[in-house]
């Protein structure tokens, strides 16, 4: 229908002049709230400042097909690294997570150490040599399918050790989690520690139909949480 179509188009047209505007208006409204933000957030000085002496900071970045890495020490210049096609690095990551998914399940503990040495080999080996041997602490931004790999269970420099048993790797979603902001909790002291969840047990309660004004029976785990 031509007359339909005009008006829509109109219509169309106004929303979009509309769109524009509000888009202009949000961005000046949002100016000041940047600035604010920007102020506040902590530059390389400062996650320097962070690190011990036995600490580096490892940020990964997926960009433009590729797996980029920036080595952050201590102290001196931060270093950039390539470590090559997403496609390649992903599919050895891949790899590895099924590997040791399948060896924790009493999978075959050799396809884990091949797929970890060849993600290590990749990944993780060229960023260790530019460290120290001092180095005790790794923290870690990891980006896209590395976030789900578990670079503890990865293979230690030693046959028989994990780089678990030769690093504390500590996991973080951005380099500026080592500042903490002004309104940061202390750290706490100790750990909650719980086992022996009967799963299975906890799906079929929380499932199961209950009578009117009758509670929900828990299982001993469940109930000790709460």
């Amino acid at each position: 229908d031509k007359t339909k179509r005009e008006a829509w188009r109109a219509r169309y047209a106004a929303l979009a002049d509309e769109r524009e505007e509000r888009t202009r208006s949000l961005a000046r409204d949002f100016a000041p709230f940047r600035e604010t933000l920007q102020g506040k957030e902590p530059g390389l000085a400062e996650v320097q400042s962070r690190l011990s002496s036995d600490e580096a900071l490892v940020d990964v970045f997926r960009s433009g097909g590729r797996y980029l890495a920036w080595v952050v020490p201590r102290k001196g210049e931060v270093t950039r690294f390539d470590l090559g096609n997403a496609d390649d690095v992903e599919a050895l990551a891949s790899a590895f997570v099924e590997a040791n998914a399948d060896s924790t399940a009493g999978g075959e503990p050799a396809e884990r150490l091949a797929a970890g040495r060849k993600l290590r080999d990749v990944v993780l080996s060229p960023l260790l040599a530019g460290l120290p041997t001092s180095l005790r602490t790794l923290y870690l931004v990891p980006d896209a399918a590395l976030a789900a790999v578990p670079f503890e269970a990865l293979p230690g420099s030693e046959l028989g050790k994990s780089l678990i048993d030769e690093l504390r790797v500590v996991h973080l979603s951005t380099a500026q989690d080592l500042v903490p902001g002004d309104d940061a909790r202390k750290p706490g002291t100790g750990a909650f520690l719980f086992g022996a969840v009967d799963y299975d047990k906890a799906d079929v309660i929380g499932t199961a139909e209950v009578a009117p004004g009758q509670a929900a029976a828990r299982s001993p785990a469940l109930a000790g949480l709460d």
